[in-house]
């Protein structure tokens, strides 16, 4: 009986090990440190919502993401929800789509609609300074007309 416990006893430390419920283990450490960000964006001065917002770091290989609410307004996403992003300079991407049909297997087609400049991280022109002593709250104004799905 003693061998019993003691088996199911080891099976149920290897069992926790394993389960994910450790509160860090060796990857997360090793995962560079994120600070809250919140991202406001409008489009022609009105709140853009259900947009997805890329703020990609220009020192490491590190993106962050959000999609906006009805407000236009998101928290920014690493690892986790609303962890934010890696201190540093960022280039921002902003991107909306509508959804345009589905095919025949039932994958969903969409189409972007913001000007095409925001797409693209670089052509945006739009930057971001993550601060680890900030507070992290960065809106910005896209600016253009609806572009044809």
């Amino acid at each position: 009986m003693c061998l019993t416990v003691a088996a199911c006893g080891c099976l149920s430390l290897t069992a926790a090990g394993c389960s994910g419920r450790r509160s860090s283990d060796k990857w997360t450490r090793l995962r560079p440190k994120t600070y809250p960000v919140k991202v406001r964006i409008t489009w022609n001065g009105e709140p853009a919502d259900d947009t997805v917002v890329t703020f990609e770091s220009t020192t490491q290989s590190v993106t962050a993401v959000g999609r906006t609410d009805g407000s236009g307004a998101c928290l920014l996403k690493t690892y986790g929800p609303g962890d934010g992003a890696v201190a540093g300079e960022h280039r921002v991407r902003i991107e909306k789509f509508v959804i345009t049909g589905t095919t025949g297997d039932g994958r969903i087609l969409d189409a972007p609609i913001m000007p095409k400049q925001y797409a693209d991280a670089i052509a945006s022109g739009l930057t971001a300074e993550v601060s680890p002593a900030g507070k992290n709250d960065f809106t910005f104004d896209v600016n253009g007309p609806r572009r044809a799905p």
